[in-house]
């Protein structure tokens, strides 16, 4: 929360790569962010596509 109320802009890193770019809010809500800091079951339960 303190990097979403303090940043305009944030950049995303997954093991060396950048997953995304954008706002805090555009970046929380990348189904990519989810699923590299969250797992991909977390990220299936956001997107509907899993139990």
């Amino acid at each position: 929360e303190v990097i979403v109320s303090l940043a305009e802009r944030v950049v995303v890193f997954h093991q060396g790569r950048e997953i995304a770019r954008g706002t805090p809010g555009q970046v929380t809500r990348d189904i990519r962010v989810i699923e590299a800091y969250l797992g991909k079951r977390h990220a299936q339960k956001l997107s509907g596509g899993g139990p």
